[in-house]
C-alpha cells in the first residue's frame, strides 16, 4: 500500500516537473521570440532612418539644382490636362533627342582631325549652336519684326536673311561670358553666319571663337561636332544645341535646348542660364550633365 502511494505520488512529481519544463520552455521560446522581433525592429528602424536619409540627401540635391529640361518632361509626363504649346515643343524634342542617341549608338564613330588655335584659360569653355538655339531663320512669310542681313550663302551674290533672336539672348551672351570662354559653331557656312554672328556680337567681345561647317564631323548622312578639337580638357567643355546628334561623340558634355522657332514667349535661355552658371562652378561637367540628364 505505502509503495502504490510512494509511485502514484513520484508520478504526480514527475508530471509536475515536465509541465514546469514545459512552460519554462514555452516562456523561453516567447522570449527569445520577442528579443529577435525586437532586434528586427532596431534593424527595420536604422534601414528605415538610413532610407530616409538617403532620401533627404537626394531631395536636398535635387532641390538645390536648377530645374532645367528634366523637370519640365516629368511635368509633362504626369499630367491630366492638355499640354500647352510649349509642353508639347519639349516632348517633341525629346523624342527627338532619343532618337538620335538611338542613331549614332550604330555609327562607326570617327573623330575629327581639325584642330582649333586657342590660347590657355582657367576658365571653362562654353560651346554654342546658333541656329533654332540663339536665332531663328525664315526661309519665306518673315515677320514684320525679324532682323535682316545680307549674306552669301551658296553663290557670290549677296542674299537677304530674316531672321529674329530668341528672347533674353542678349542678357543671356552677356551672363554666360562672364564666366565662360564662349564659342559659337555652327554647321552653317561662314559666309552665313558671321553677318549673323557680327549682329549678335557688334563689338566682337562675346565669342572668343567662331566654328563652321568646315570643322564639323560628318559620318554617313549626319553632322556632328567634335569637341576634342579645341585641345581642351573635356571636363571643362560645354556644348548646347538645339540637335542632339551634334553632341553624339561626347553626350557627356552635350546639353540640349529645345528648338526655337521665333516664340515671342520663349524663356528657354532663362532657365538654361541657370543650369550653365552652375556647371560654371562643378569639378567636372560631364559628371554633372549626366547625372542631371541621365543619357543611356
Amino acid at each position: 500500500m505505502v509503495k502504490q502511494t510512494r509511485d502514484v505520488m513520484n508520478k504526480a512529481t514527475e508530471s509536475a516537473i515536465m509541465q514546469r519544463s514545459t512552460k519554462i520552455n514555452k516562456l523561453a521560446r516567447e522570449a527569445m521570440i520577442q528579443k529577435n522581433a525586437y532586434s528586427q525592429k532596431i534593424n527595420f528602424d536604422k534601414e528605415n532612418h538610413a532610407c530616409q536619409s538617403i532620401n533627404g540627401k537626394l531631395q536636398k540635391y535635387e532641390q538645390s539644382r536648377p530645374q532645367y529640361y528634366i523637370p519640365t518632361l516629368r511635368t509633362i509626363f504626369n499630367a491630366q490636362e492638355e499640354r500647352s504649346a510649349y509642353q508639347q515643343r519639349c516632348l517633341e524634342h525629346f523624342q527627338f533627342v532619343r532618337k538620335c542617341f538611338s542613331v549614332i549608338k550604330k555609327l562607326p564613330l570617327q573623330f575629327s582631325t581639325v584642330v582649333t588655335s586657342q590660347p590657355p584659360s582657367s576658365r571653362k569653355l562654353l560651346v554654342l549652336d546658333l541656329d533654332e538655339t540663339l536665332i531663328h531663320t525664315f526661309e519665306q512669310d518673315a515677320p514684320a519684326d525679324c532682323i535682316r542681313v545680307d549674306a552669301k550663302i551658296y553663290d557670290t551674290h549677296d542674299k537677304p536673311i530674316f531672321f529674329k533672336v530668341r528672347p533674353h539672348c542678349a542678357e543671356f551672351l552677356r551672363q554666360m561670358s562672364t564666366r565662360f570662354d564662349l564659342c559659337v559653331f555652327t554647321a552653317g557656312h561662314s559666309t552665313y553666319a558671321n553677318p549673323i554672328i557680327n549682329y549678335l556680337d557688334p563689338q566682337g567681345t562675346l565669342f572668343k571663337h567662331r566654328l563652321f561647317n568646315d570643322a564639323c564631323t560628318r559620318l554617313s548622312k549626319f553632322t556632328l561636332k567634335d569637341l576634342s578639337i579645341f585641345k581642351r580638357d573635356l571636363k571643362d567643355v560645354i556644348l548646347v544645341d538645339n540637335t542632339a546628334m551634334c553632341f553624339g561623340l561626347q553626350k557627356e558634355n552635350g546639353v540640349p535646348v529645345v528648338c526655337y522657332t521665333g516664340q515671342d514667349d520663349d524663356k528657354e535661355l532663362l532657365s538654361l542660364s541657370e543650369f550653365l552658371m552652375h556647371l560654371a562652378g562643378c569639378h567636372d561637367v560631364r559628371t554633372e550633365i549626366m547625372q542631371h540628364f541621365k543619357w543611356d
